[in-house]
């Protein structure tokens, strides 16, 4: 094998889900047992995010490269937009063919030995004209995502990068999509950034220093503006401390705003005592991590979180509900119920996540790429 390996890892340009599970495992890449020289992360909009995470390695470079739309949303609203998706989506196409070019340039001269994405579909049909490696890694595919918003024949430059994946690993929720992966594939449990214990001791006596209050987790992701949010009932409710992240614009005396300079949010969700979010895999991935009960706002247009959902009801004790359902809702008991049936029935329901011997799914996936690293230099 190689004395030293040179990973590009694609990270797509749609709120900040996909850069912190692909942030768990660039982690662990870089262990020394995986023997990794060199990791250039390619994305947009969450770049300064993935750089201030992992600032502190030499071995990571960094390159601003925003190679996707992502959803597109009403205005003031969770839900998708289809006539604002396809009115951009056409522009995306146009430049469809240009933007493979740049990055088939950019791959020749970087000579790397794997090509990562998640889930950006350009750098596999790139890396295919190049005869390099590639691995997908996801819940989805924005070919598949879109499916229901666009026509066949819009999203057909989709599907052919996508064919053009050697493997896909294949994670919880995406357990439909097409048999991506003209080499094969894996399949890999829910998996987030590592909890700080201490770190979660300390924001849990911060925020509850007399042990009498219910901490809700509530963020609705960096690429939602929700407008309002601060017409909710119970965030004033007095048995409760809500921690909001940086972009929620929502004050008030049980009220915690997450410093926006603060990256390591998991360890939130871990000090919390329910999470109440919009279905994005990464936060319920931090939820099912931590054992913790998730409240799931629905959106029924996005085909992502209906997968999401469900891989959620067989992992922690789930429940959904519409926005201006709980915007109302006035029963603090709601919650309260939430909390104990998890305690009483979770690990019963969910024993497989609660196994002592069950594997972690980033060192799952990390070892996975290793092997084909090591098959692939060596034959």
């Amino acid at each position: 094998m190689k004395s030293s390996l040179n990973l590009i890892f694609y990270i797509t340009d749609y709120g900040y889900g996909h850069a912190t599970r692909s942030i768990a495992l660039i982690r662990e890449l870089l262990l020394p047992k995986y023997n990794i020289s060199q990791i250039t992360v390619c994305s947009g909009k969450a770049l300064p995010f993935i750089k201030k995470s992992l600032q502190y390695d030499q071995r990571i470079n960094f390159r601003e490269q925003a190679l996707d739309l992502g959803y597109i949303h009403e205005s003031g609203s969770i839900d998708l937009s289809s006539s604002l998706l396809q009115e951009r989506y056409v522009y995306y196409h146009y430049s469809f063919s240009s933007m493979v070019s740049m990055e088939r340039a950019f791959l020749a001269l970087q000579k790397p030995d794997m090509v990562l994405s998640d889930i950006s579909p350009i750098p596999f049909l790139a890396a295919s004209q190049l005869n390099v490696i590639s691995v997908g890694i996801s819940n989805f595919t924005w070919y598949t995502a879109y499916e229901e918003a666009l026509t066949p024949e819009l999203i057909q430059l989709l599907e052919q990068c996508y064919r053009c994946m050697d493997y896909f690993v294949r994670l919880p929720g995406g357990e439909t999509e097409p048999d991506w992966g003209v080499r094969g594939g894996i399949a890999a449990d829910f998996y987030c950034r590592r909890v700080d214990s201490t770190e979660k001791k300390r924001i849990r006596s911060q925020l509850d220093p007399f042990q009498n209050k219910t901490v809700i987790f509530f963020a609705l992701g960096m690429s939602i503006d929700l407008s309002d949010i601060s017409n909710m009932k119970l965030l004033k409710h007095e048995k409760f401390v809500f921690i909001v992240s940086s972009n929620m614009e929502v004050f008030g005396e049980n009220i915690f705003n997450i410093e926006s300079n603060y990256t390591e949010t998991q360890n939130f969700v871990a000090a919390s005592d329910i999470v109440v979010t919009k279905p994005g895999w990464s936060l319920i991935s931090e939820a099912v991590v931590s054992h913790k009960p998730l409240v799931l706002l629905e959106r029924g247009n996005i085909l992502e979180d209906r997968k999401n959902i469900n891989a959620a009801w067989h992992a922690t004790n789930t429940v959904t509900i519409q926005w201006d359902e709980l915007r109302e809702m006035e029963d603090p008991n709601f919650f309260e119920g939430m909390i104990i049936s998890s305690k009483n029935d979770v690990i019963e329901n969910h024993k497989s996540f609660y196994a002592q011997n069950r594997r972690s799914g980033v060192k799952v996936v990390a070892e996975f790429i290793k092997s084909l690293l090591d098959f692939h230099i060596t034959t």
